[in-house]
């Protein structure tokens, strides 16, 4: 009986030691985010779209690599970016609602890699709202945002005639990275 419980005792901190070496010497997990804030999406005027229409694409400079520097951090040392959120408002024309707009679809895709939804917001509340903020779909971007630039495409339904619109995005990504001690 001694014997087991000595072989269980060795084998527990042999688990342990496995456990403990396995970071790198001298690193620990750092969570920060990445903020973009007043991306401008030009939406040319919609008659009364057909589903998936789109309302706009702009492509985006992520500036990830000088907040990796800021966090001292690398992109070698990211281990998960995942959307925080994505917050639509309307800036002209000046009194313009999202009302009319069944729902909006938020999509990222980068060089050489597809398409993927990031957020979305459906149904739009037809209350007047001239700022949304979609429901975040959790999934890993890291691929994505790893790059200096990706695209933004926005998609959406209208139920009637909208008119030009432009909107400002600021969307949030949290960074989990290893970083020394």
């Amino acid at each position: 009986m001694k014997k087991i419980s000595a072989l269980l005792m060795l084998m527990t901190f042999m688990m342990a030691g496995i456990i403990f070496t396995s970071c790198k010497k001298g690193e620990i997990e750092k969570k920060f985010d990445l903020t973009l804030n007043g991306i401008v999406l030009n939406s040319p005027a919609q008659p009364g779209s057909a589903p998936d229409t789109v309302f706009a694409s702009q492509v985006i400079t992520t500036g990830i690599e000088a907040k990796l520097n800021e966090n001292g951090a690398t992109l070698q040392n990211i281990k998960k970016i995942d959307l925080k959120s994505v917050s639509l408002s309307i800036t002209t024309p000046s009194g313009q609602t999202f009302d009319g707009i069944e729902y909006l679809v938020s999509y990222i895709n980068a060089a050489g890699l597809g398409e993927t939804k990031v957020a979305y917001k459906s149904p739009i509340p037809q209350t007047g709202l001239t700022t949304i903020t979609q429901d975040s779909q959790f999934s890993d971007l890291t691929e994505y945002i790893k790059q200096s630039e990706f695209n933004f495409i926005l998609k959406g339904y209208s139920n009637t005639a909208i008119p030009a619109m432009t909107l400002t995005a600021d969307i949030s990504f949290s960074i989990t990275a290893m970083v020394s001690k």
